[in-house]
């Protein structure tokens, strides 16, 4: 007869640890918050509201890749990882667009501070926004710095 504790560790795995954000109260709150505040955009609002990130672009991609083999197939051509020193060649890029299908694409420093957005902003959204714009960014600390705020 089994007792319940062997049957329990028979069944348990060792598995990695998934990866999450660790998000405070205040995370929480701040998308509700969001979401409240524009659930009373109508279509009309919302094709005047202009979406802006930064994105790092790669020639080779990194981080893991997972691939299903057969044993013995661990050398073959088409399920090797390659790979480059230094993880190749990158740039950031910022890209802002529009309901309408405008946009912008501004290659941008690798590592952006308050001054160097500001720069980035005066070559790409002075020619998309207008009065009628809101301006959608996420939180990145350059993005909401004082100085950023007061430019915009």
């Amino acid at each position: 007869m089994y007792s319940l504790k062997s049957i329990t560790c028979r069944t348990t795995y060792l598995r990695i640890a998934v990866k999450k954000m660790f998000l405070s109260k205040c995370n929480i709150v701040k998308p509700k918050k969001w979401c409240n505040e524009y659930s009373t955009f109508e279509p009309v609002d919302w094709s005047n509201v202009i979406f802006s990130d930064e994105c790092r672009m790669q020639m080779v991609p990194t981080g893991r890749r997972l691939v299903r083999r057969r044993k013995g197939s661990r050398l073959h051509t088409n399920l090797v990882y390659h790979t480059v020193k230094y993880d190749g060649y990158f740039i950031m890029v910022w890209v802002a667009i529009k309901a309408d299908g405008i946009r912008a694409l501004i290659k941008c420093p690798i590592k952006l501070n308050s001054s160097s957005y500001q720069v980035v902003l005066e070559n790409g959204l002075a020619q998309l926004y207008d009065a009628n714009n809101t301006f959608m960014q996420d939180n990145a600390p350059c993005h909401k710095s004082a100085s950023t705020l007061a430019y915009l």
